[in-house]
């Protein structure tokens, strides 16, 4: 039992790592169609020889049927060798539809046989594989093929294998071939709608990134200085004609260059993404952060008004008083703000004006403060 359960998972062991290697939808289109389509000719080749045999047929159909799976076996390889699937893909196309297939069909009963299914998978993959002018002249010359091979299996249904006396084909052959064109063509087309998804969700996840590009700060990741005004414009907007209210806060690091001087710009960067992280992680959704300049950040407080905000502003200038470590070095980072409250009559330069007129204030009375107005400051009262 147990050698049966160890070779049962070597089995599939094998199984799963060739499905990855070959059939995985994570491969390119070309490159996992050629390696279904081969390793599918394969495999139906061998068994549709099998089932040839034991049911009699002529050895002509035997003899085709064994060479063509040697040749998509043969055909696999050299597209596995030469990376060149699509190339291979098509001559092995050209081969199966324009070699191999009108003996077939002649073989095994012509029109009555169940063969002739094959044709119409073989215009369709042609239709699949090639484009321009060459799918026309292709797909033409298939149509004009299966034609006159329909005609002769009419004409001359004296060369051609009998079903009446051959009954297991008749009632074996014709129901398979059905169902493996029908499998091939849902296989085709399953493996096209998979692949146009995983296509769409790489193409989704790509433009994605090139729009946080645009909107990004490289460094901090938080939103950049033209994203910023951009908001701060529609939120005024918003607060006019719904009559509500906001306020932002501009922040500033203090000492920020004597900490480059001290400790080199790659540290001072690992500052500056320290607290970009507290800021941004301090705020509520629908809020935003902003890197505003170097070492200075912006933050929009929605439904905020001065005194809540300052409220705010000064738990998250308490948290980053907190920071000390930064790869290993003691560094003492402090920051300083100022608030200010859009009201109706504010442009957006006079909102801005008076956050760093308020940020300059607590910059000149010790730093390390948030300040709202002219008159009064807040010296970590929390």
């Amino acid at each position: 039992m147990n050698k049966v359960k160890k070779l049962t998972n070597h089995v599939t062991k094998h199984i799963s790592k060739f499905y990855k290697k070959y059939i995985s939808e994570t491969l390119p289109l070309d490159e996992r169609f050629a390696n279904i389509f081969l390793i599918g000719g394969s495999v139906t080749g061998f068994v549709s020889t099998v089932v040839l045999k034991i049911i009699s047929m002529p050895w002509t159909a035997i003899l085709f049927s064994f060479i063509l799976s040697l040749i998509m076996s043969a055909m696999f390889l050299a597209a596995q060798f030469t990376k060149k699937h699509n190339l291979v893909l098509k001559i092995t196309l050209l081969i199966m539809n324009f070699v191999f297939l009108p003996p077939i069909f002649l073989s095994t009963g012509g029109i009555s046989g169940g063969t002739g299914g094959y044709f119409i998978l073989g215009i369709v993959c042609t239709s699949f594989m090639f484009s321009g002018i060459k799918v026309g002249v292709l797909v033409a010359l298939e149509v004009v093929l299966d034609i006159l091979l329909i005609l002769w299996s009419y004409v001359l249904s004296d060369y051609m294998v009998s079903l009446v006396e051959n009954i297991p084909y008749k009632y074996l052959l014709i129901p398979m071939n059905v169902l493996i064109s029908s499998m091939a063509i849902g296989t085709t087309a399953k493996l096209f709608f998979e692949q146009y998804k995983q296509e769409k969700n790489k193409r989704d996840r790509l433009i994605s990134t090139l729009e946080d590009l645009t909107v990004r700060d490289p460094l901090t990741g938080l939103y950049n200085r033209a994203y910023f005004m951009d908001f701060l414009e529609k939120q005024i907007k918003i607060a006019q004609k719904k009559e509500m209210t906001f306020s932002i806060v501009m922040f500033d690091l203090d000492f920020f260059k004597e900490i480059n001087d001290k400790h080199g710009h790659m540290l001072g960067d690992k500052v500056l993404i320290e607290v970009a992280s507290v800021l941004n992680s301090s705020v509520q959704s629908g809020d935003i952060v902003s890197r505003y300049g170097g070492e200075e950040f912006i933050a929009v407080l929605l439904d905020r008004d001065k005194e809540t905000a300052f409220i705010k502003s000064d738990q998250i200038r308490a948290k980053i008083e907190k920071i000390r470590l930064i790869d290993g070095f003691y560094i003492p980072i402090t920051i300083s703000g100022g608030v200010a409250e859009y009201r109706n009559v504010l442009s957006i330069e006079s909102l801005l004006s008076e956050a760093d007129k308020n940020l300059y204030i607590a910059k000149n009375s010790g730093r390390n403060k948030i300040c709202k107005s002219e008159l009064e400051f807040v010296d970590g009262i929390y």
